[in-house]
Parts: structure tokens; sequence; C-alpha cells
């Protein structure tokens, strides 16, 4: 019965398919203009129709309640893999860096604010996918990993005030990027044994030439951002000022008290007084990793304590900010699907976001091979 049941329900549809498909076929070759714009509008109409439930406020909210509880899982998951398979927390970091990084891309370009992922943290996501896929045994590679894994990018988590806000997927893949190569830098410092068991002394310290070449890197890195944005894409960002970048950012779009420090200092440039400060704020954090990297509780609290920062900050927001910029959110969606035009959908869309993805992929490879070969060649040879 059920199997008879399955047959003429896929009968029905068959034929439903097949009568479209007819209809189509004579719209296109009728010469009648009429019925063809006729099938253009029904279709419109269908497409907008669907994109309205799309952005209507129960959609939202549900897809809000569903990235709440991918957040609880993905926290539950990564606790799991430390506490139970440390050594398999590679696989772990490569399975959610591409999806979440690759959302991110093309979620900031839809804003403009592509230019972010230009920032010093997601090159080190880029050291930590070198390390895990190509040199996972390679112990001068991977203390420079740990200082900037464990340096900079941990003391930006309370820096940035990063959140643990569940509901929000771009709060929770700025937690991941700050996090998980601090995560990733302890799973295997502390607990892969084939890594350790027959390490020098040299090679469980992390000395003042170690810092040179993590500072030797973040150098590079520096001076390539200067390049794309400051020559290379010169003129693209000053014609389009809805461009946002970190200078932009933290200087004009929303003032970080950084920068209104140094401003009142007599350095009103964005890009320099942010190139400063993150030279500074870099070397300093570093003076710290070798206590990580040598004392095991050290480096657990060092861990902690910027998790707990980041859940105070969610807290914070929760409670302070979360009712009425939820509330906004939610209007300001609807406000722009009702004064955008509606239009018919158009395959090509998405080409320049697709075509800026590819240019930050290439740009991402070679400072990359840039600057680690540079490195290998210049210090660890």
């Amino acid at each position: 019965m059920m199997l008879e049941a399955f047959n003429r329900t896929y009968l029905t549809q068959r034929e439903k398919v097949q009568k479209a498909a007819k209809s189509l076929t004579e719209a296109v070759r009728s010469p009648d203009a009429s019925r063809l714009n006729n099938l253009r509008q029904s279709t419109s109409v269908t497409f907008n129709k669907q994109l309205q439930k799309l952005t209507d406020t129960p959609f939202l909210k549900t897809r809000d309640k569903l990235s709440f509880v991918l957040g609880v899982f993905l926290m539950i998951v990564i606790e799991f893999v430390i506490l139970r398979a440390p050594t398999y927390f590679g696989h772990l970091y490569v399975a959610l860096a591409f999806p979440l990084l690759t959302w991110r891309f093309f979620a900031y370009h839809k804003i403009k604010a592509h230019y972010f992922m230009l920032d010093f943290c997601y090159f080190v996501q880029l050291l930590a996918l070198t390390f895990i896929l190509f040199v996972p045994q390679d112990k001068s590679f991977f203390k420079m990993f740990f200082g900037l894994a464990n340096g900079p990018l941990l003391g930006a988590i309370v820096l940035w005030q990063n959140r643990i806000v569940f509901h929000d997927i771009d709060k929770i893949t700025s937690l991941y990027i700050h996090l998980m190569p601090s995560l990733l830098s302890f799973c295997v410092r502390w607990y892969d044994p084939t890594m350790w068991i027959d390490a020098a002394v040299e090679e469980t310290s992390i000395y003042w030439t170690d810092i040179g070449v993590m500072m030797l890197f973040y150098t590079l890195w520096q001076v390539l951002y200067l390049i794309k944005t400051e020559l290379l894409d010169r003129k693209k960002l000053e014609s389009d000022p809805a461009i946002i970048t970190s200078a932009r950012y933290l200087s004009s779009r929303r003032p970080h008290p950084v920068y209104q420090a140094m401003k009142a200092k007599g350095i009103h440039s964005g890009q320099v007084a942010l190139t400063l400060f993150q030279f500074c704020f870099t070397f300093s954090t570093l003076l710290l990793v070798n206590f990580m990297f040598q004392y095991f509780w050290a480096h657990v609290f060092a861990v902690l304590g910027s998790l707990l920062c980041a859940a105070w900050f969610g807290a914070c927001y929760y409670f302070e900010e979360f009712a009425v910029r939820y509330t906004e959110r939610l209007e300001k969606k609807m406000r722009a699907k009702q004064e955008v035009p509606k239009e018919e959908p158009n395959a090509t869309s998405f080409t320049p976001a697709r075509r800026s993805f590819i240019l930050f992929l290439v740009y991402f490879a070679f400072t990359t091979a840039c600057t680690t070969g540079l490195l290998h060649l210049t210090i660890w040879t």
C-alpha cells in the first residue's frame, strides 16, 4: 500500500513537472511576447514571495535560534575533543575553519567589510592550517605559531572584547578566530607525545631569538598589508568610503579608546595609530608566551582567563544591549527589505564577491608563502 501511494504521488508530481516544462517551452518558442512576459512576471512574483518569507521576522528569529543551538553544540564538541581526543583537534580545526571563514568572507563582502579579513588574526589561521596540513612535526614553525596564537591573538579577545553570544554566528566566528589557534597549540604542546618525546632542551623553551622571528613575521605581514591597502587598493578605497577597514572602523565608524588616546597625543591618522599600537601590543604580549610554553598551568590560566573575559563580555551584551539591539536589528532588516526595489533574480549578482574571494585567496597564499619561505631560508636553515 505504501509503495502504491508513493507511485501515485510520483506520477502526479511528474505530470506537473512535464506540464510546466511544456508550458515554458511553448512560451519561449511562441512569437507572442505577452505570454512570455506573463510567465516571467509569475516567476518573479514567486521568487519575491519566497524571498519575503526568508526575510520576515519569524524566519530571522528561527535562524538566530538555530545559530544559538549550533554555537552551544560546537562548544560541546570542542570541549569533548580537548578532553577525550586532543590529538585529533587539528582535524576539528580544519573542519571548522574552511566553512566559517568562507561564510565570513561573503557575509562581510555584502556589507563591504571584507578588508577586515586582511588583518593579522586571519594570517595566524593560515599558519595554523599550514602547520596542521604540511609541517605537523616542525618544532621551529610550531614555536612561532605558538607565540603568535597565545600572544597577540589571545590578548585580542580582551582588547577587542570578543563575546560569547551563541545566537550571533558573526560574534562566535570572531571568538573562534582568536581562541581556536590557542586551543590548537595547547593540544599539540601538552598532548602530542610524538612531538616532544625526543625534543632537545632548547626546543622546549621560547628564547629572544624566537620572539625576534615572531616579530619579523608580524612585520612582514604589516608591510604586505600596507602595500595592499595603501598602494595597490588605494584608489579603490578612496573612491568608495563605504568600504570598511580596521583603520576606518576604529577611527570613524566606532572610535576605539586606543585611537582616542593616541589622537589626544597628536596622532590623527587612523592607520598610523593602528599600526603603532598593534606593533607595541604584539611585542608586549609575546613577552609572556615563554611561561605558557614551559608551564602547563600558566597556559591553562591564560586560556581560561581569556575565555572568562569573553563570557563576561557576552553576559554584558545580553543583559545590557541585547534586547534593544536585537529589536533594532530586526526592524532595520525589515526596512531594508521594504526599501530595496523588487528585481528579477540575477544569476551574476555574486560575481564581484566571487572575484574578490579568489583575489583574496591568491593574496593570502602569496603572502603566506613569501613570509614563511623567507623565514625558512634566512633563519630556520
